[in-house]
């Protein structure tokens, strides 16, 4: 016995010294950049990365490779992704005994993967990690900061505690732990952003200062002309499916948008519901009502629901797709619409959905589902439109699309030059004044 505690204290000194001393004289400039997630669908995180090797800081990047990640963040050579391995997900459980069956095994593999990442790689001199998830990341991140002498920086994107509140209900001892641990770790970093006033305000009761970095588009979400809007059709219909009319047909055809992980946050019959009443009301008022031709995308466990859905009940002059779009394609997708439509419910109602800033970015109005902070990126009347249900968003697409001549509405001129008027303020300039000092 006293031979086996023996080896295991050696075993966890060898371990501790290599973590404490590997690399050290490399930390200068080297930021780690985290997330318990897909990189593909972590657009802020990546952001991040890239901000920081404009900035001629080396970046080690982790996370999941779940799908592909753009080629700007792959190929720069001061930015190296370390891939995290993914825990299995056993099958054949009903939903909440799943989770809580699940949760201890995917805390410790995770725990497990990334001490072992951390370990590896040379010690940094800042460590920046997205929250939610906050277990285990959060202990991890901040142990081996205050064992290597790096700065943790929290990104806020969320409270992780309400997201799972979201399967196990409020009431649920599990996630009054989860908020306990969250908000107790998230009081020792150095630094913290967050994505709204709201969510700062809430940070603040907690005793946590965090600064405010709003979600901006980066450059690659920017307006098409209309040439490059019939060539983007075309692309699709060939690479995608036919789902375009001709170009001298496209005039008589809304295109509207949306794009969705597909999660229970978000709840697409209000859009189909929405489409239904507006292709109920173009049967009484054609030819003023345009057809619509709506596609979504995304990928994630609610989108065969929505399938099914769609194929049962098809619906008369009103279109409806859903695709996975390649990541260079998605900016033109969005760009080469008339108008956005967004559905994301936050689960604490004071985060905001970058599929909207995304839809902004690119020149189009965005019609976005209500709650409590929405306000601070869609401006009613000015860049968009706030429905609260499926009833008022089909009249908003009504009085949108309706026209007369082939001016077409002035209401969504009007919002489309508000769209405009966002797009100018940039990921760039908004992250080098509001994150860069923090670096520095």
């Amino acid at each position: 016995m006293l031979v086996e505690v023996v080896i295991l204290i050696s075993v966890v000194i060898v371990i501790l010294y290599y973590a404490i001393f590997h690399g050290i004289e490399k930390r200068s400039n080297l930021v780690f950049v985290a997330v318990l997630g897909d990189l593909g669908h972590s657009p802020r995180i990546i952001y991040h990365a890239l901000s920081l090797v404009q900035n001629n800081y080396k970046v080690y990047l982790l996370g999941y490779d779940d799908s592909c990640i753009m080629k700007e963040v792959l190929e720069h050579p001061n930015l190296s992704v370390h891939y995290l391995k993914k825990p299995s997900t056993p099958l054949h459980f009903p939903k909440r005994a799943f989770y809580l069956l699940y949760l201890p095994f995917k805390t410790i593999s995770l725990l497990l993967n990334l001490v072992m990442s951390f370990i590896i790689l040379p010690a940094p001199q800042h460590i920046l990690i997205q929250n939610p998830p906050a277990v285990p990341l959060m202990l991890v991140a901040l142990f081996f900061s205050k064992l290597r002498g790096a700065k943790l920086i929290i990104d806020w994107h969320n409270f992780g505690y309400t997201i799972l509140a979201l399967k196990l209900g409020k009431t649920s001892f599990f996630v009054k732990l989860y908020k306990h641990y969250e908000i107790f770790l998230g009081k020792f970093a150095d630094d913290n952003f967050c994505v709204t006033e709201e969510m700062k305000k809430a940070l603040s009761a907690c005793n946590i200062k965090a600064r405010k970095l709003y979600d901006r588009p980066p450059a690659i979400f920017k307006s098409l002309s209309e040439e490059e809007k019939i060539q983007f059709f075309k692309d699709f219909n060939n690479n995608y499916f036919n789902a375009f009319p001709s170009p001298n047909k496209c005039h008589s055809v809304k295109f509207i948008v949306s794009s969705t992980s597909w999660t229970e946050d978000e709840d697409f019959t209000i859009l189909y519901d929405a489409l239904k009443l507006y292709s109920l009301a173009r049967q009484s008022q054609s030819p003023h009502l345009p057809a619509i031709l709506c596609i979504i995308s995304g990928k994630g466990p609610m989108r065969s629901h929505f399938e099914a859905l769609v194929r049962r009940s098809p619906l008369d002059h009103v279109s409806i797709h859903t695709v996975w779009l390649a990541i260079e394609d998605y900016p033109r997708f969005l760009a080469a619409a008339d108008l956005g439509v967004c559905l994301h419910l936050s689960s604490s109602g004071i985060d905001l959905p970058m599929k909207a800033v995304d839809m902004l970015g690119s020149g189009i109005p965005v019609c976005a589902v209500s709650y409590r902070c929405i306000d601070e990126l869609i401006i009613h009347g000015v860049n968009g439109l706030i429905f609260k249900d499926a009833r008022e968003l089909s009249l908003q697409l009504q009085n949108l699309f309706y026209c007369t001549d082939n001016n077409g509405s002035s209401l969504l001129e009007a919002l489309r030059k508000g769209a405009l008027e966002f797009q100018k303020r940039r990921w760039t300039d908004q992250w080098n004044e509001v994150a860069l000092p923090t670096f520095r």
